[in-house]
């Protein structure tokens, strides 16, 4: 395993309480800086632990039109 900046990162998002993903939606899809963090927390599996058990996690979106399906939410 490779040290970066995400090690430190890590050890707190498997101790927080909740999870807030927070993002705009961009072409139908989350911001470039959501996804690659969404992509770098498949490495959890490492650390013997499913993150997400027992966390409580909320999702906000914000987009530019008048209904979230025309918006891509």
């Amino acid at each position: 395993m490779t040290d970066d900046d995400m090690q430190p990162l890590y050890r707190v998002m498997l101790e927080a309480d909740a999870r807030v993903i927070a993002s705009p939606v961009y072409g139908f899809t989350l911001s470039a800086q959501v996804k690659l963090r969404m992509d770098r927390c498949l490495a959890f599996p490492a650390y013997g632990r499913d993150p997400f058990e027992g966390k409580r996690v909320a999702v906000a979106m914000t987009y530019g039109a008048r209904t979230p399906t025309t918006g891509g939410a």
